[in-house]
């Protein structure tokens, strides 16, 4: 008996042990801390952080004060440093090393590729030599060889036809020169498409344009002094045109051909353009995008001489095809590839799949934590967040987050070879490769009009998610999977959720703010919110207008950009994002981290998230440089607005009232 009373002893002391055991947990997000990886990840949250500052009067310098120490901008190469810069540099030499590769296996669509980025590479492609002989071939396509200079007065520039000669170009290499079209998915039938008339894409940076216009003029055989003079009235020209269509901009038009064409005849003359560009002239309606535009290129075409119109058409016919390469090798091949992503895209993502099959591990991880963040917002709309929304407008919005879908752009099941199947490249003639992919896309472009519209190719220089309107879905792409920061088996699940976690919920958020939340769930235009929804909204604009429009830099205000209600969209998505990253991390952890650390599970969040901007900029003052190029506000602010406005950061922080990071007044989508 002695014998089972400690083996009964025995069983009741095991039991008893692991009642105090904590449960399992069954969630994702669960504070492992015990491998060697994700405490080396901690140390790397600490690396970049100051501990000196004060996390309540500035938590951007709390989080990334540091940030310079290893990553600092200067004045010849970086004049600006960024987290997102540097994960792109890894997924880049990955992506060159793919391209140098000849493999027996790659199929016809990664050879032509391939064959483009070495052509690119060519040394005999930048001599003086080369580029000269394809420009003269090019020009002479179109009439425009030799330099008008040599005919001035001559008959050929009397009988010149601006129109005739862009809408040739156009046809041939899909180029839009002072006056193109565009083929877009109608707003409100995403099945059909829409043909767009308007001006082309302008670049502001009128210095560095001019010297690449006088170096192009340089190859027509103008000598140093004429070609400096002609880049010069050449961006003059080009200024006007910006202006005409700045400042002249109108509510779009959407009418028929013929309404069109009599508006504007014989001063432009429409159906000519099209019946050229296209190859024939359209029936229907079409939009003409802004006809402010067209009103003042007419009043500019008047005073305009027929030589500079040649001028400004050759040039810019040859700009496309002009690659200013760097003299060092390694320079090149930067430039190269960043050409090669910018064309092929789609196929480069492939390949980069192809390449390492362990991606579907993070592809499946990246649809779990989709999945999670979705249903953290089903729970925010049943539970009447925000309280401005009605009940219509809450069903919609939930009945348009459940149809909204997640797509990882592998292109795995793309057949790229069918659909290159025409286009062909030869080997070490860079210029004439661009010609003839310029042709192919032109010819794919012109054909697409009376097609279903197939989903935008995702351009791989995009470092986060992208919610894409006509579609209503988030697409991944590629680049993403390659990076350890923002998603790793290895990291700590916080950082995952903090930082691509984060990103996907901005993405989300676009849906239900900005221009987003006027389509339907199938992506259609569709202005589902009544007024009261709208007003509320508009309230809300004004608020964050107001709170970003007062902020101060070296006591300069923001630009302009931060201060208008209606260009809020990305504000806000940063606002609500941080709110639903945050309750999907809380949603799924359940337990307090190890006491031996520094911060607790919810402190590191946040640091975490702040670490997602760390950048540093060459001169404080450049800063207000880079702010009006894009819709989002700087790095720094991306910290620490949204996180004024959370409340939940501020008690994690123990922020006092008032404090810098816990203002008095404070907007919020959710409340």
């Amino acid at each position: 008996m002695g014998f089972y009373s400690f083996l009964w002893k025995c069983i009741v002391l095991l039991w008893c042990a692991v009642q105090k055991l904590p449960p399992k947990p069954v969630q994702q997000f669960t504070p492992e801390i015990k491998n060697s990886t994700q405490s080396l990840h901690l140390k790397s949250v600490h690396r970049y952080m100051n501990v000196s500052v004060d996390p309540c009067e500035n938590f951007y310098d709390f989080a990334c004060g540091k940030w310079k120490t290893y990553y600092p901008a200067n004045q010849t190469v970086k004049h600006t440093t960024r987290l997102f810069d540097e994960l792109n540099k890894d997924f880049d030499r990955k992506l060159t090393e793919i391209l140098k590769k000849q493999d027996v296996t790659d199929n016809d669509s990664e050879r032509k590729v391939k064959t483009f980025y070495f052509s690119c590479l060519n040394p005999e492609g930048g001599t003086k030599f080369y580029i000269k002989e394809k420009f003269k071939q090019i020009a002479s396509e179109f009439d425009l060889y030799p330099s008008v200079q040599i005919f001035q007065g001559h008959r050929r520039e009397q009988a010149f036809d601006w129109l005739e000669t862009v809408a040739q170009i156009s046809h041939k290499y899909g180029l839009n020169i002072i006056f193109g079209y565009s083929i877009k998915p109608d707003a409100k039938d995403n099945t059909a498409h829409n043909l767009i008339l308007g001006s082309p894409h302008f670049a502001p940076h009128y210095q560095r344009l001019r010297h690449e216009y006088e170096t192009i003029l340089g190859y027509l055989n103008l000598n140093a002094a004429t070609a400096n003079v002609i880049a010069w009235e050449l961006v003059d020209f080009e200024s006007a045109l910006l202006q005409a269509n700045r400042y002249g901009t109108k509510s779009p038009l959407n009418d028929s051909i013929d309404s069109i064409h009599k508006e504007y005849f014989p001063h432009v003359d429409i159906k000519k353009f099209l019946n050229i560009s296209l190859g024939y002239v359209p029936v229907g309606v079409v939009w003409l995008e802004n006809p402010g535009y067209l009103e003042n290129l007419i009043k500019t075409l008047k005073w305009t001489p027929k030589k500079l119109l040649i001028n400004y058409i050759v040039t810019k016919l040859l700009h496309h095809f002009w690659t200013d390469l760097p003299l060092q090798f390694f320079e090149q091949m930067d430039v190269c590839l960043k050409i090669t992503k910018e064309k092929f895209p789609h196929i480069l993502s492939q390949m980069f799949f192809k390449s390492n099959k362990a991606l579907n591990e993070r592809i499946y991880a990246i649809e779990t934590l989709w999945s999670q963040i979705t249903s953290t917002l089903r729970t925010i709309f049943d539970s009447k967040r925000p309280l401005w929304f009605d009940k219509f407008t809450r069903q919609m919005a939930r009945e348009k987050l459940n149809s909204m879908t997640l797509h990882v752009a592998t292109y795995q099941d793309y057949d790229f070879d069918q659909e290159y199947r025409w286009l062909w490249f030869t080997p070490n003639d860079y210029i004439e490769n661009l010609r003839s992919l310029s042709g192919f896309e032109a010819f794919t472009r012109r054909h697409s009009l009376y097609q279903k519209p197939q989903h935008e190719h995702i351009s791989l220089d995009l470092k986060t998610p992208v919610y894409v309107i006509s579609s209503n879905s988030i697409v991944v792409p590629v680049s993403i999977l390659n990076s350890n920061f923002l998603w790793s088996t290895s990291n700590l699940n916080l950082m995952n959720v903090a930082h691509l976690g984060f990103c996907l919920a901005h993405e989300i958020m676009h849906a239900f703010s900005g221009a987003g939340r006027n389509y339907n769930p199938l992506g259609n235009f569709y202005k589902y919110w009544n007024k009261h929804a709208e007003h509320e909204y508009t309230k809300l604009e004004a608020c964050f207008a107001d709170q970003y429009g007062n902020l101060t830099e070296n006591a300069k205000y923001l630009p302009k950009l931060h201060r208008q209600v209606h260009k809020q969209d990305e504000n806000m998505a940063d606002n609500a994002g941080i709110v639903l990253a945050y309750e999907t991390f809380k949603q799924s952890h359940k337990y307090e981290l190890d006491t031996t650390l520094t911060y607790t599970y919810d402190q590191l969040f946040f640091i975490t998230y702040a670490q997602l901007w760390c950048s540093d900029t060459w001169r404080k003052e450049t800063m207000q440089n880079f702010l009006p190029m894009g819709r989002h506000a700087h790095n720094e602010l991306r910290v620490l607005v949204p996180l004024k406005n959370f409340d939940q950061f501020s008690s994690t922080f123990k922020c006092p009232k008032g404090s810098p990071m816990n203002p008095n007044h404070k907007c919020k989508f959710f409340h």
